[in-house]
């Protein structure tokens, strides 16, 4: 397309804000892409320069640029759908660190629109473990479009990856319930040589939890169960994937604009707390601690002040000793969810910070403060490990590690949840006093809550969500922290 056709295609309708979805500019620019390749680029760098403004103001381009590579998918030839699609699961990736499950859902849609053309890049992100972060679940998900190929050889591709995932499982390099979604790939695309393969994983997920994917999927396999009818998100219209996501964008936006004014203050010493625990792990004081106590230096400084500013507003430079007392005899063994061996280097490393604070002018006298912190050491371990400290939140998502359930099973956690409000309430069905039931299971550690910054938190605590669990770290789990 030369660049008068170009400059000619309605840019300020994609841009605009207001009003509804503009499909008509939409259509048109799907059609301009079929006639020529050369508004790929143009596209791609649109949508970039919104995911990049996305937090400084509203806007929908990253919503609509895959909505229109979708809706010219059945006119593209295979480059372009090779092309697009790459572009797509880079993009899918991305979204999966930064947590963005609109994105998530909606890049998935629009590869999975391009076809079995998108399988070479999505097989190629599982084999480099590039969406471990966030977007493996919804990669695998678009590894069933090898369901519906007549290549052969992509099949087989597509079979190859699952085996081998399922075979990493089985070696203990990663948690079974990340191979889960492999089983569903395995069940939809009817392979019954990873059968055995399956069998195994059954067998072991079976000691903790039961009823597995891996299980469900061996009876599709065996014809004893069939493939759920649901329609894949590609499978839906292009109208009804947009319309859903670009709404709930729209209420992100609302959300964001009714925030109260203190709102940014609020986050941005949760975001200068973070950057400030980046620093420090870096730092000559960092490298002092032994080699377990740096590995979670990070991590440890990051809720030491993050803590210490969601509940009681203290800055770095203004804590002291009743507000660190605070944090680690009562918030820290409250919401965090560790092993033993973290909350050992509470101290150490809490320790450091308060030294490194010093070295930096953010923090005077810190020497008293260190000193404080040291005659805690033994306390913080037993408080962090004894569940009277815990608060529901954490007592209900550590039950479910001990019995194996998997976090993100909602069915599973709701199925626990009305176990554990009957044991709270005791066998004459009395609500015990001071322990509240949950209405529901809490957000997984890592999953957020499904819950408006502003509204009061799911947990319980009284505290609105941004405040609570809603807020970085909360329920967090460090590298080295039990699996869910």
């Amino acid at each position: 397309m030369d660049e008068n056709g170009a400059t000619q295609l309605p840019w300020d309708a994609l841009k605009a804000a207001e009003g509804e979805i503009p499909w008509a500019a939409l259509e048109q620019f799907a059609e301009a892409l079929v006639a020529d390749s050369s508004l790929l680029r143009p596209l791609e760098d649109l949508y970039t320069e919104a995911r990049e403004a996305l937090w400084e103001t509203e806007r929908y381009e990253d919503l609509y640029v895959p909505a229109i590579f979708a809706l010219a998918a059945p006119r593209l030839n295979d480059e372009m759908r090779r092309e697009a699609a790459a572009f797509l699961v880079e993009k899918l990736i991305q979204a999966g660190h930064d947590d963005d499950d609109i994105s998530m859902e909606l890049l998935t849609a629009a590869c999975g629109s391009l076809g079995p053309a998108a399988l070479p890049s999505v097989l190629s992100a599982v084999a480099n473990g590039q969406g471990d972060e966030g977007a493996w679940v919804w990669l695998w998900t678009l590894t069933k479009l090898a369901a519906g190929t007549p290549d052969a050889e992509l099949r087989n591709a597509v079979v190859k990856a699952c085996n081998d995932t399922l075979h990493r499982a089985i070696r203990g390099e990663m948690h079974p319930i990340d191979a889960e979604p492999v089983a569903w790939t395995v069940a939809h695309m009817a392979c019954k040589d990873s059968r055995p393969l399956l069998q195994h994983m059954a067998k072991e997920a079976a000691k903790k939890s039961g009823d597995t994917e891996f299980v469900k999927a061996i009876r599709i396999l065996d014809a004893k169960s069939q493939y759920p009818p649901v329609l894949e998100l590609w499978e839906q219209p292009v109208r009804q994937w947009l319309e859903s996501n670009w709404r709930s964008a729209k209420e992100f936006y609302a959300e964001g604009a009714a925030e109260p004014a203190e709102e940014s203050i609020y986050d941005a010493g949760l975001r200068r707390a973070e950057k400030l625990a980046g620093r420090f792990a870096k730092s000559e004081a960092a490298r002092t601690l032994p080699p377990d106590a740096l590995e979670d230096a990070e991590f440890i400084a990051a809720e030491v002040l993050s803590l210490a500013w969601s509940y009681g507003q203290v800055r770095p430079e203004d804590l002291d000793e009743d507000a660190l007392r605070e944090v680690l005899l009562t918030i820290v063994p409250r919401k965090v969810m560790a092993k033993q061996s973290v909350f050992q280097n509470v101290v150490p490393v809490t320790r450091a910070l308060l030294a490194w604070l010093q070295s930096e002018g953010i923090l005077e006298n810190a020497a008293p403060l260190a000193g404080a912190v040291a005659s805690w050491d033994r306390l913080v371990v037993e408080k962090a490990m004894d569940s009277s400290s815990w608060d529901r939140s954490k007592r209900f998502l550590m039950q479910a590690q001990r019995e194996g359930v998997a976090l993100t099973d909602d069915r599973a956690m709701r199925r626990l949840a009305v176990r554990y409000n009957r044991q709270l309430a005791g066998e004459k069905g009395r609500q015990p006093s001071g322990e509240p039931a949950l209405s529901s299971p809490p957000a997984p550690p890592g999953k957020a809550a499904k819950v408006g910054r502003n509204a009061p938190c799911p947990c319980g605590s009284g505290k609105k969500y941004k405040k609570c669990c809603g807020r970085p770290g909360a329920v967090g789990k460090p590298p080295g922290a039990p699996s869910s």
